[in-house]
C-alpha cells in the first residue's frame, strides 16, 4: 500500500434528492453536461485526480492544498454562471470538505483519516461554502487565507480529536428562480456539541427568531431529514418564524454512532448539551413520540431553560409500562429490528412503516425505509427500543406547569392516543388537540395538517 500526503475534497450537490424526485432524467442529464463541461477541465487545470462519484457529489486528490483551493473556488464559481445561465433549469449548489494529510491508495480508492476528516468536513460546510481544516488551510497562500472565517474547533463524527474549521462564504446565486425547489436546506447549518459524557451530537439550526429546539424521536439524520417528504413539511413550517434547531439523538445520523451509552438519562442530557450552546435564556421544546418523554424529564430538571413544550404522537410511558403492557411483544419488535434492520429484503422493516405511517403512499414508505437504514444500525436501535419500553415520567407530569401544546393522531396505530390524553389530563397547564389522521407522524396530505399549523401558530404567539 502507498501513503502519501494528498489533499482531499468531498463534495455533493445541496438538495439533490429532492431536485431527482421533480425530473430525475432531467436532472442526471444536467449534472453530466456540468462535469462534461466545467468538473473534468477543471480538475485538469488544477492538477487534480477523480477518484469516485457519489450520485449526488464526488471525491478527487489534489497534490497540493492550494490547487484544491483554487479547485473549489473556481468550481463553486463556474457552478453559479452555469444556472446563471438557464433560469428555467435547476440550480445546483455544490458544498465542499477539503482535508490535508496522509492518503492510503489502493485499488483506485483511498482511504485514512484524512479521507475521512474530508468527509465530515463536507458534512458541516454551509452550502455553496468551502470547509477546511487549520492544517490544510496553513498549507494555502496568505490570499486564500483570507477567504475563510474561523469556526472554532468542532467535533466531526467518527473523529476522535475536536478539529479547528474555517469556512469561507458561500459562492451561489440564492435568487435564482428554481433556488425555491430546494426549500430552506439551502440555509441549514449542521454543527457539533458534546454531551456530558464527551459524545459528539450534531446539530442544525434554521430560521430566524426564538429558538425552537426538537427533542429527537427514535431514528433521526439531519441532512436525510430534510429530504424526506415525512418531515420537510413540518420543518419548513416551524422555522418560518423561529430558529429551529434540531439535533441528532447519540447513535443516530451524524450523531457519535458507537455511544459509550445509550440511556434515557444520556438522551436528556444530550439536550442540556444542546441547550447550553442556545443564546436564549429559554426556548420552546417540540417533542414527537419518544422526544415528548425526554422533554418532560428536561423541563422538570432544568423548568428555567424552557418557556413552553408542544407535542406530537408522544407518551408519558413506554411500551412495557402501560397498563396494556405486552413484553413479550416489545421482546418481538426488538428481535425484528435485531434480524431485519440491515437486510436487503424490505420486510421487517415494513412492518414499522405500516404502523407508523399506514396512510401513506409508497413513496413515503420507501423514504421511511430508506431513512431507517441510514440513520442508524440495527444494534443502535435495538438499545433505543429497550429505554423507550421502559420510560415512564408520569410522575413529573403534575409538577410541569409550563404551556403546553398536546397533540396526537386519533387513529395513531404505533402510540395510542390516550397516552396524550394523561399527559393532558396531569399537566396543569396543558391542552389537548385530537388530530384527523391514522399515522403517527403527521403527513403534508393529512387532514390534520392545517390543524397542527394552526395550533402550533397560536400556541407560539401565545408564549
Amino acid at each position: 500500500m502507498d501513503t502519501q500526503e494528498k489533499t482531499v475534497l468531498f463534495s455533493d450537490i445541496v438538495g439533490f434528492s429532492r431536485l431527482v424526485e421533480r425530473d430525475e432524467h432531467r436532472v442526471i442529464t444536467r449534472q453530466q453536461t456540468l462535469h462534461t463541461r466545467l468538473l473534468h477541465p477543471l480538475l485538469t487545470r488544477y492538477n487534480g485526480r477523480l477518484i469516485k462519484t457519489t450520485g449526488d457529489g464526488f471525491l478527487c486528490l489534489f497534490e497540493a492544498a492550494q490547487d484544491g483551493f483554487d479547485f473549489a473556488t473556481a468550481l463553486l464559481s463556474g457552478v453559479k454562471a452555469f444556472c446563471d445561465e438557464d433560469p428555467n433549469s435547476d440550480v445546483f449548489v455544490y458544498r465542499i470538505g477539503l482535508h490535508h494529510g496522509p492518503v492510503i491508495e489502493l485499488a483506485g480508492d483511498v482511504f485514512g483519516s484524512t479521507v475521512n476528516i474530508a468527509s465530515r468536513l463536507e458534512s458541516i460546510s454551509k452550502p455553496g461554502s468551502i470547509c477546511t481544516s487549520e492544517h490544510c488551510l496553513g498549507k494555502m497562500s496568505t490570499q486564500a487565507q483570507q477567504a475563510f472565517d474561523a469556526q472554532g474547533l468542532q467535533r466531526l463524527k467518527n473523529i476522535d480529536r475536536p478539529i479547528a474549521c474555517f469556512m469561507s462564504a458561500p459562492d451561489f446565486n440564492p435568487s435564482h428562480p428554481r433556488s425555491a425547489i430546494l426549500g430552506k436546506q439551502l440555509d441549514q447549518q449542521i454543527s457539533y456539541c458534546t454531551s456530558a459524557d464527551g459524545c459528539a451530537i450534531a446539530m442544525a439550526s434554521l430560521g430566524q427568531g426564538p429558538v425552537l429546539l426538537k427533542s429527537p424521536n427514535f431514528v433521526t439524520h439531519l441532512d436525510a431529514d430534510w429530504r424526506s417528504p415525512l418531515w420537510r413539511h413540518i420543518f419548513e413550517n416551524l422555522s418560518s418564524e423561529h430558529q429551529l434547531l434540531r439535533f441528532d439523538q447519540r447513535g443516530n445520523g451524524l450523531s457519535e454512532r458507537h455511544p459509550e451509552t445509550i440511556s434515557f438519562d444520556a438522551f436528556v442530557d444530550d439536550i442540556m448539551a444542546v441547550s447550553n450552546t442556545i443564546q436564549d435564556e429559554k426556548c420552546v421544546l417540540f417533542g414527537v413520540s419518544q422526544g415528548c418523554a425526554s422533554a418532560i424529564e428536561f423541563a422538570y430538571r432544568h423548568p428555567e431553560r424552557v418557556k413552553g413544550l408542544i407535542f406530537l404522537g408522544g407518551f408519558a410511558q413506554g411500551a412495557n409500562k402501560r397498563p396494556s403492557a405486552n413484553p413479550s411483544q416489545t421482546d418481538l419488535e426488538i428481535q425484528m429490528i435485531q434480524t431485519g434492520w440491515d437486510s436487503d429484503i424490505p420486510a421487517f422493516r415494513q412492518f414499522f412503516a405500516n404502523t407508523m405511517i399506514p396512510d401513506s403512499n409508497q413513496a413515503e414508505k420507501d423514504a421511511f425505509d430508506r431513512l431507517m437504514q441510514l440513520s442508524t444500525s440495527a444494534e443502535n436501535a435495538a438499545a433505543i427500543s429497550r429505554v423507550n419500553a421502559e420510560i415512564d415520567v408520569t410522575n413529573r407530569l403534575e409538577q410541569i406547569t409550563l404551556p403546553t401544546l398536546i397533540m396526537h393522531s386519533r387513529g395513531d396505530q404505533r402510540v395510542p392516543m390516550d397516552q396524550s390524553q394523561i399527559m393532558a389530563d396531569k399537566m396543569p397547564n396543558a391542552r389537548f388537540v385530537p388530530l384527523d389522521s391514522t399515522n403517527h407522524l403527521i403527513l403534508e396530505q393529512d387532514a390534520g395538517w392545517p390543524v397542527f399549523q394552526q395550533e402550533v401558530s397560536k400556541f407560539l404567539a401565545s408564549l
